[in-house]
């Protein structure tokens, strides 16, 4: 446990312990930094790429139904409430799901902090990120998002004006995530503030490349904040 906390962070441990407790529908915060990932710079990862071969990794599509599915049941994510417009990376070892990220084009709807990401044609949101624990520690998460980032430059590109850009979200205070994706950023639009109580929310957004409509709705469920990433 020590190790752990140690790992991710204290304070990040703390807000993730405060979730489990207090349910989603009556609080919740998060302190978030916005990155665009860098292909080149992921497809350079020699250390993972040889952790996931030496362990005899996968990665692929999401396909199938099937496949859709088992990345549903491992996020706790719906494909139903993400859109029409999205993709899903897995690894796979032996045909046991080991990780999963899902990419998404258009808006990406946090509804436990009642905020929108509201896209450029060519920006991706990456979400959903989870390995499975017995897969962890083993370099399958940058192989994923590697492998997001470089299949998907071909995969989003057809109708998207410019080249993909891919972006995420991430707590600061989770050392471990926050260090891998800050390794591998081609840039840091910003970092935001944003908490819910019952269907009050309101959002505070720092950086030049990271805008919101507006800062508080009192009808979150319905009219979330909309938050827009770019050269404002």
């Amino acid at each position: 446990m020590l190790e752990k906390v140690r790992r991710n962070g204290f304070l990040y441990s703390i807000g993730i312990t405060v979730n489990r407790i207090v349910p989603h529908w009556l609080f919740r915060f998060r302190h978030f930094v916005v990155y665009e990932m860098d292909p080149r710079q992921l497809d350079s990862m020699v250390n993972a790429g040889k952790a996931i071969a030496d362990s005899q990794i996968h990665v692929s599509w999401c396909d199938s139904e099937e496949d859709i599915r088992a990345a549903e049941k491992l996020t706790y994510t719906s494909a139903a409430e993400v859109g029409d417009d999205f993709k899903i990376a897995q690894a796979k070892s032996d045909q046991q799901l080991a990780g999963v990220l899902w990419a998404v084009r258009n808006n990406f709807t946090e509804d436990e902090l009642g905020i929108k990401f509201d896209l450029k044609s060519n920006q991706i949101w990456l979400f959903a990120a989870l390995v499975d624990p017995r897969f962890r520690r083993q370099g399958i998460y940058a192989q994923v998002l590697r492998f997001t980032c470089c299949e998907g430059e071909s995969k989003f590109a057809t109708d998207a004006a410019g080249s993909p850009q891919f972006l995420l979200c991430v707590n600061p205070h989770n050392i471990a995530s926050n260090g891998v994706h800050k390794k591998y950023a081609k840039e840091v639009f910003g970092h935001a503030f944003s908490f819910k109580f019952f269907n009050v929310a309101a959002c505070f957004c720092f950086g030049k490349k990271l805008s919101a409509d507006s800062i508080m709705t009192t009808n979150a469920a319905n009219r979330p904040i909309s938050i827009r990433i770019g050269s404002l």
